[in-house]
C-alpha cells in the first residue's frame, strides 16, 4: 500500500510519487504546481507544523555521496562571528546563519524568511526541489539541522557536509 494512500490532505494524486511528501508526512501541507515543479508549503495554522517543530541533526554525508553530486548549491549556516570555525569560507557558498542567538536555532519560518531575504530561496526554487544542496557549519551540528530544515521545506536532495574543510577535502571544485 502506498505511503499516502490514506492521507486525505494531499490533493494531488502525483503526490504518491514524490519523495518530499514522505518527509512531510507529519506536516499539514498542500501543493501548488509551478511549471513542472511541485513545492510543499506548510500550513501556518497547524500547531505541529514547521514553525513549532524541532530540527533533527542529520549525520554528515559519506564523502562518496558528496563527491558524486552534480551542480551543487552550498549553504553555510555558521554565525557571522564564527566564519573562521571549521575552515575558511568556501567561495561557492552562501552564508545564511541558522541561529537567531548563540545556541538557539531559528524556526523554519524564520530560516525561510532569511533565505528569502538573502535571495537564496528564489535561486533554490529555480533550481528545483531535487537539485543537490550541501549544508555545512563549523563541524556538522548545525549543518545537520539545516539539512533537516531544508528537507522540511520541501527539498529532497540535501546533504550535511560537516565543516567547510570537510567539503573542500571532497569537493575542491567548490573552494
Amino acid at each position: 500500500m502506498p505511503l499516502f494512500a490514506s492521507m486525505s490532505s494531499c490533493r494531488m494524486s502525483a503526490c504518491l510519487t514524490h519523495r518530499h511528501c514522505a518527509r512531510a508526512l507529519r506536516l499539514s501541507h498542500s501543493h501548488s504546481l509551478n511549471g513542472s515543479r511541485i513545492t510543499v508549503r506548510s500550513s501556518s495554522s497547524s500547531s505541529s507544523g514547521p514553525e513549532s517543530s524541532e530540527l533533527e541533526k542529520r549525520p554528515i554525508a559519506e564523502p562518496a555521496i558528496l563527491k558524486n553530486l552534480g551542480d551543487v548549491f552550498v549553504l553555510d549556516v555558521r554565525d557571522n562571528d564564527e566564519m573562521d570555525m571549521g575552515g575558511e569560507k568556501l567561495s561557492s557558498s552562501v552564508n545564511v546563519p541558522l541561529n537567531k542567538a548563540k545556541g538557539v536555532n531559528k524556526t523554519l519560518d524564520e530560516f525561510k524568511a532569511d533565505l528569502e531575504a538573502a535571495g537564496v530561496w528564489a535561486t533554490l526554487e529555480q533550481r528545483g526541489t531535487d537539485a543537490p544542496i550541501i549544508t555545512h557549519c563549523g563541524a556538522g551540528g548545525r549543518g545537520g539541522k539545516a539539512c533537516d530544515a531544508m528537507t522540511k521545506l520541501g527539498f529532497t536532495n540535501v546533504h550535511n557536509g560537516g565543516g567547510p574543510d570537510d567539503v573542500r577535502a571532497v569537493r575542491p571544485d567548490l573552494s
